[in-house]
């Protein structure tokens, strides 16, 4: 996932772990290898992406009976449950953070900041490959991006949201969600400039939360004066989507 290779490109440049390049065929391109890159973030994060779906399948199993999730879960399972025995401080996380964020979302929550503050602790856990002194700063740009994304998502599904008339359904609730992108993606760059990591290798990613993070304010201040969303505004709204 996106996230995940945000993930191994911060700590593979914080740790400056040894890398070994490999050569492997892939479902999206079978006929000929690919040029891959291995290293223990690489590594840590397959594991953290394999335990996040398993819980995923799980949750829909449990919440909505869905068969392909009980079956792709059993497949699942065994390796799932090795990850958890190695990586129990996040596993403790991840189940406690998904459960409350589920429950929430079955009470049809409208408090955002609940609902994302669960992701943002769950990618606050993620972020902490090893407890040294880089776990603080990891932390908060774990939770920042974590609650960053989540909000991201909810802001994404907006215009089918409103049509339906679900979540946000007033302008002073779209402008608040609005003006909480704009917050979040403020932490998650204050944080990203405290790693000694080069402004070079993450320029497109500060761009990008820069960028997104002005919209957000824009929108903010357009919304609290009693303007609607413009079809531009619709626009570069989606234009952001696709370069995320």
């Amino acid at each position: 996932t996106y996230d995940m290779t945000f993930l191994v490109v911060l700590l593979s440049s914080l740790y400056e772990f040894q890398t070994e390049e490999e050569s492997h065929r892939c479902r999206v391109h079978p006929a000929k290898k690919q040029r891959m890159l291995r290293n223990s973030a690489t590594s840590y994060a397959a594991d953290m992406n394999l335990l996040l779906a398993w819980y995923h399948l799980k949750d829909d199993w449990e919440d909505e009976k869905k068969v392909s999730s009980l079956a792709a879960g059993k497949l699942l399972k065994r390796k799932a449950g090795r990850i958890e025995e190695t990586y129990r401080r996040q596993s403790r996380v991840f189940e406690a953070a998904l459960g409350e964020l589920s429950q929430l979302e079955k009470e049809k929550s409208t408090d955002i900041d609940q609902t994302a503050g669960c992701f943002g602790r769950l990618m606050e856990e993620l972020f902490v490959y090893r407890k040294d002194m880089w776990e603080p700063t990891l932390r908060r740009i774990g939770f920042f991006m974590g609650k960053f994304i989540y909000i991201m998502d909810a802001y994404e599904d907006l215009e089918e949201d409103l049509e339906k008339g679900r979540y946000v359904g007033t302008s002073e609730q779209f402008a608040l969600m609005a003006a909480r992108i704009w917050r979040e993606s403020g932490g998650a760059k204050s944080a990203l400039a405290q790693l000694p990591v080069s402004s070079e290798e993450l320029s497109n990613i500060n761009k990008f939360i820069a960028q997104t993070g002005d919209f957000a304010a824009y929108l903010s201040a357009s919304i609290g004066k009693g303007n609607t969303i413009s079809s531009k505004e619709w626009e570069n709204y989606e234009a952001l989507s696709k370069y995320a």
